[in-house]
This record gives structure tokens, sequence and C-alpha cells, in this order.
């Protein structure tokens, strides 16, 4: 998972290159797939395929690039090498994918790979068991592993702290309880959010992830106009990164930028259809209807975010604002109890401005008074 993550975050770097998203590409994982349709299914030209074996200290990657149209092999080759030469020998993959699918990139622009002194080693093995943790926590609304994911997410720092996967976790984490309002001080978790994301800044001063994890916990500490910075700056290090590119498009539709918001929002659906966090896109479309109270828009994205993510808790805050708006005291029902039910505080956030949800006064008044008429105020 790692190699193959590595592989399209620098495939991604080349904005000449239309590179779809690693959590879409990971849903083939183990699959038995026809090349060809799903090249159609994804609306790319070439597909990538391959290998990473391992035995002992040693590593084996094969790869293949296939024609999506014909599903004739462009070209394929084995790489055999020590684990601690691993990201050298996915350079070479990389540089190797560029050269036969976009001919015309010179020397210059190939050598945007970034480099530096990266090994494969336990540090990176616990980051990535933290990450899942915390994917398997928010899924399933566990504060518990969160506070799991930290630990060993520093565990993991510890043992090399230039582990940068590891940082990631740690700010995201920290982020979801100031969002959740979970954990011992969810009033200063953002505080750590943004601790972390800048220490992980001084480190890689040039890395999309960490302008994007500051970025996030300003979100969080409602620092608005200096956390769309950071996430633009973000956006233009990878135009590519799905991550970013649904972050970004929420922070704009909170700052009443709904053109915006509704152009990244799409172009991260169309970058990757499948990806299991797409909900964060579908959230930027019903912020940006919710505000320009077009209410069967409204429905429509909203019941998709909440599809893709049934625990996050904005979703079934709007839904029920909306509800109250339109007199549906069923639909406001079923969302306020699936809400009582994991973070029974939340709404209490936003009435005290914990959780600020919009910049301008005249949108988050709109969300104020739905939440009032659905029975909630600021006692």
């Amino acid at each position: 998972d790692g190699m193959t993550e590595e592989i399209i975050t620098e495939l991604s770097r080349f904005e000449g290159l239309f590179v779809i998203a690693r959590n879409t590409t990971f849903t083939y994982k183990g699959q038995k797939v026809d090349v060809k349709e799903v090249a159609r299914e994804l609306g790319v030209h070439f597909i990538l395929e391959g290998s990473v074996r391992k035995a002992g200290d040693r590593v084996r990657i094969t790869a293949q690039l296939i024609d999506g149209i014909d599903g004739k092999h462009l070209w394929a080759e084995r790489y055999d090498g020590e684990l601690a030469d691993v990201f050298d020998l996915q350079e070479q993959v990389t540089r190797q994918v560029v050269a036969s699918t976009v001919p015309q990139l010179k020397d210059a622009e190939t050598a945007r790979i970034v480099r530096g002194d990266r090994v494969f080693d336990e540090a990176q093995d616990v980051s990535w068991r933290a990450g899942n943790i915390l994917r398997l926590a928010l899924n399933a609304g566990d504060p518990e592993r969160v506070e799991r994911a930290i630990s060993l997410s520093k565990e993991a720092v510890a043992l090399n702290p230039e582990c940068f996967k590891a940082y990631i976790t740690i700010c995201l984490s920290y982020a979801m309880q100031s969002l959740f309002r979970w954990g011992e001080d969810p009033n200063g978790a953002a505080d750590w959010s943004e601790h972390w994301a800048k220490q992980f800044l001084a480190k890689a001063p040039h890395s999309y992830w960490a302008h994007f994890c500051l970025g996030s916990a300003r979100l969080r500490k409602g620092q608005l106009s200096e956390a769309i910075g950071d996430l633009r700056h973000a956006h233009e290090l990878n135009p590519n990164e799905m991550t970013i590119l649904q972050t970004l498009s929420y922070a704009e539709a909170r700052a009443g930028e709904t053109i915006a918001a509704r152009e990244l929002a799409q172009q991260a659906i169309r970058l990757s259809p499948k990806d299991p966090n797409i909900g964060n896109a579908y959230l930027a479309l019903s912020l940006a209807a919710f505000v320009e109270q077009d209410h069967d828009e409204f429905r429509q994205w909203a019941e998709k975010a909440i599809r893709a993510a049934p625990n996050a808790p904005i979703r079934r805050a709007l839904m029920i604002a909306h509800a109250a708006i339109i007199g549906d005291q069923q639909l406001l029902e079923t969302h306020r109890d699936e809400l009582m039910r994991f973070a029974p505080d939340f709404i209490a956030s936003i009435f005290s401005g914990e959780n600020k949800q919009f910049e301008r006064p005249e949108h988050m008044e709109l969300l104020l008074n739905g939440l009032r008429k659905a029975g909630f105020g600021e006692d």
C-alpha cells in the first residue's frame, strides 16, 4: 500500500498527467479486473499495475503499463533491491511511467520527483497501522481508536523523526477530536493539531501534506482565511491530490465562495469517483446549496454526504436545520436521534462558536435559525 501511494503521489505532481487518486485505486486491490473496463469506468488512457514482494531484506517490484483502449502492454519491468533502497526503486518506476506516458516531458521536469534520505523502517510500518486505525475510528465513531492512532503515530515519530506519514495522522486525529468533541481536551485539540502541523512544516517546508495539515488545523480553530491560504498553497503544490481538493472545496463553501467550492468539489469527484472519502466533496456541494437556500439541491447532496459518512456531525446538523426550515418533522427526528448517538455536544458547540460553520453572518444565521426551529438554542 505504501509503495502504491508513493507512486501515485509522485505521478500526481506532474500537471500534465491526470492521475486517479489513491483511494479509488485501492478499491481494485486484490480483484481480478478487466483493464479496459476499468479505464472506461474511470475515464483514463493508461493503467499501471504491478506487485511488491518482500523476502528478508530484499524487495522485488514488478510494473507494467497498459493501454486502456486496446489492452496492449506498453512496457513491463522488474526491479530488485534492498529494503533500504525501496524508495530509489519507486523513483525508477515513476520516472519510467512518466517517460512512457508523457514523452514530451523534459528531463528537468522529471527531476521534480521529490528526493531525500528516506528509508523503509519500523516507523513507516507503525505509521501505516496508525493511519488505518484512524480511518476505522472515523468510520465507527470510536474516540478510543483515535487516541490509539495518536499514540502509535507518536511512537513512529520517536522511532524516526522524519516519518512524515505519522505527522499527518497526528494532525488529523487531533482535528477530529476537535470536530467530534472527543477526548479529555476537545477545546485544546485544535491547538495540538496546529502544534504538530508546524513541527511537520518545519521539517518539510515544501511538502503539500504539511501545508494541508496546517490548513486543516486552522480550519478547526476557525481561522478560515488563514486556513484557505494554506490549503490553496497545498493545492498549488499538488493540484491532483484528492484530500486537498475536498478540504479546500469545503473551506471555500464555508467562506461563502460557492462557485469556487462547486468547481473544486466537482473536480474531486472526477479525480476519484470511488473514493470512500468522497462525502467531503458532497458536503461542500451541500453547504453551497444550503446558503443559497436551494432546498432540492441541498437535499440531494446532503443525503449523499451522509451516506458516505454517517457519523460526520455537521452533515446531520445541516439536515436537521433543513428539516426544520421545510417543516419535515420525521426527517428532523431521524437525524437528530442519530447525531445525539455519536456527537451529543455538537450542536451546542455550533451555538457557542466552537464549531462555527460559516464565515458570513447571514449564512451562519440561516443555520442557527434552522436549529432554533428544531428546538435547539444557546442554552
